[in-house]
């Protein structure tokens, strides 16, 4: 027999990966996970699991309740204050994939998939890590900033006159394998 997946089968799979690799990309929870192993593994299968519960249940989810629920579970069983807003960043990401999960807009939440994947699979010290620094406290959330859907963005950009100068293209720091910026001495 030939199991034929729905719609709403194929989004809810494609969002609780969505889900999945937006925790693992997580700064937060990388640091945690690197201070406080098997614990913080606990802590991030909980929140995956509630992270879950509230964008399948029946309710609409909350990006407040989510927020709050990270920013109180984390700093709790963590001892982690997280300061940088990023739970609330976090939150709305999950509402937003959510969203456009459940109206057949796959591709915002696969690229997020793969740009997670790609941050999790580069092995420490590669070129490509060099060549992008991350300016936020979080990867996939400065991706997802670049690849954002937002109208309100679109539209501020096409209305701009193209008399404004081009932006100079920045060199970026060149960085090690754990992310430090190399500065070379220089005889004065």
């Amino acid at each position: 027999p030939v199991v034929v997946q729905t719609d709403e089968e194929k989004g809810w799979e494609i969002l609780q990966a969505a889900v999945k690799a937006v925790i693992a990309s997580w700064s937060v929870l990388k640091f945690a996970k690197e201070e406080f192993g098997a614990r913080a593994e606990l802590v991030i299968t909980e929140i995956t699991d509630y992270v879950l519960d509230c964008l399948g249940g029946k309710l609409e989810p909350d990006e407040f309740a989510i927020s709050d629920f990270l920013f109180a579970i984390i700093e709790r069983k963590l001892k982690i204050v997280v300061e940088d807003g990023s739970c609330e960043e976090i939150a709305k990401t999950f509402v937003t994939l959510y969203e456009e999960c459940g109206l057949g807009q796959f591709d915002h939440p696969l690229s997020l998939i793969r740009i997670a994947g790609d941050l999790v699979s580069r092995p420490a010290g590669s070129k490509k890590k060099a060549e992008r620094r991350p300016v936020g406290p979080d990867d996939v959330i400065d991706e997802m900033a670049d690849l954002s859907f937002d109208n309100e963005d679109s539209a501020e950009g096409s209305s701009s006159s193209s008399s404004e100068p081009a932006p100079k293209p920045r060199t970026e720091p060149e960085v090690d394998e754990d992310g430090f910026q190399i500065v070379k001495k220089t005889k004065r």
